[in-house]
């Protein structure tokens, strides 16, 4: 008959045990939810910058070049430059979908790995030690900890984190400015 596991060593595997449902909870719920309302957030916060912007830019600077501006632009949509932006754009970039592929490798590779460490110590206590472990009361436990945990941190990040608007459109406006002006240039010369 195995004899209960002393009380530190029960700590130390539910230390686990919190360690491992946290981590995969969020790894879960960046992956499932954060990643794609962060990119429809940038999306939408870049469209309502450009949109917002573009058309006061475009009407200043045809005023102020007597017309010339928007006859260039119209030579750039006549001969198609513009239809080949949109589609050499509307591909993600590989090295993005790449890093975040082995982020997300690594990120399902850690949780995996944390299993393996709880499951292989509870293992040696069973079945070497002889040590019994009441493993459903431990998961019970942390499963109903971070189920509402997790409950709070979805409420703070739906209600909260995603009504913050960082400033981050009009820097990217002017990085896009800043690199037409200079390709710009380059092509002049």
């Amino acid at each position: 008959m195995a004899s209960p596991a002393a009380p530190n060593t029960v700590f130390g595997i539910n230390i686990l045990l919190h360690v491992f449902v946290l981590f995969t909870f969020l790894v879960v719920f960046y992956i499932v939810v954060v990643t794609k309302l962060e990119t429809d957030a940038i999306h939408h916060q870049v469209k309502r910058a450009l949109d917002s912007n573009l058309k006061l830019a475009f009407a200043s600077a045809d005023m102020t070049t007597d017309g010339q501006f928007k006859s260039a632009v119209q030579a750039l949509d006549s001969v198609g430059v513009l239809d080949r932006l949109t589609i050499a754009f509307s591909v993600p970039d590989p090295a993005n979908t790449e890093a975040n592929k082995g982020l997300f490798q690594t990120a399902i590779s850690a949780c995996i790995a944390l299993f393996l460490v709880i499951a292989t110590f509870v293992f040696a206590l069973s079945w070497l030690c002889k040590k019994k472990v009441y493993f459903p009361a431990l998961l019970r436990e942390n499963f109903i900890v971070f189920g509402l945990v997790g409950l709070v941190e979805i409420l703070f990040f739906l209600a909260i984190a995603l009504s913050f608007v960082p400033e981050v459109p009009s820097t990217l406006l002017k990085s896009i400015v800043d690199s037409f002006q200079k390709h710009v240039k380059a092509a002049a010369s």
